[in-house]
C-alpha cells in the first residue's frame, strides 16, 4: 500500500506541474514597440496614470540632414473600481524629452516636459485628470 500511495503521489505532482511557460514573440512590431517604451506609475485615491515614453522611427524628428528621432507620450488613465473606466492619450512630437516633474493637484495632475535641442530647450506642462490630457502651458 505504501508503495500504491507513493507512487500516486508521484504521478500526482508529475502531471500537476504549473503551466506557466514562456513562449517568444515574434511579432516585430509588438517587438520594436515594446523595446522603444519606458514607463512610471502614478497615483492618487481615485484614479491613476502610467506613463510611457516611446521612441519613434529613424528621422522622425524631421531636422534636415539628421536621422534624428522624436518621442510620444503615451498616457494610460484608469480608475481605481471594481470595472475601471479607462483612457489612452498620446502627446506627440517631443525632442530629446525629459520629465521634469508630477505634481498632484487637487482633481489632477500636472506633468512639466523639458524638450528640445541642446541649444534651444522648452517646457511644455500637461494636466491629467480622469478622462482627460491637455496642455496646459507651452
Amino acid at each position: 500500500m505504501r508503495i500504491f500511495i507513493t507512487i500516486l503521489c508521484i504521478f500526482i505532482s508529475l502531471c500537476c506541474k504549473s503551466q506557466i511557460h514562456i513562449d517568444k514573440v515574434e511579432n516585430a512590431l509588438l517587438i520594436t514597440n515594446m523595446n522603444s517604451i519606458e514607463s512610471k506609475l502614478y497615483s492618487k485615491s481615485d484614479f491613476g496614470f502610467k506613463i510611457f515614453k516611446k521612441a519613434n522611427a529613424s528621422g522622425s524628428a524631421n531636422i534636415s540632414g539628421t536621422d534624428e528621432i522624436s518621442f510620444s507620450y503615451l498616457i494610460a488613465i484608469s480608475e481605481f473600481d471594481e470595472h475601471p473606466e479607462q483612457s489612452l492619450f498620446e502627446v506627440e512630437g517631443f525632442i530629446n524629452p525629459k520629465i521634469l516633474d508630477v505634481k498632484p493637484k487637487s482633481e489632477d495632475f500636472t506633468v512639466s516636459i523639458e524638450h528640445g535641442m541642446l541649444t534651444n530647450r522648452k517646457t511644455v506642462v500637461i494636466s491629467v485628470s480622469l478622462h482627460k490630457v491637455e496642455l496646459s502651458m507651452y
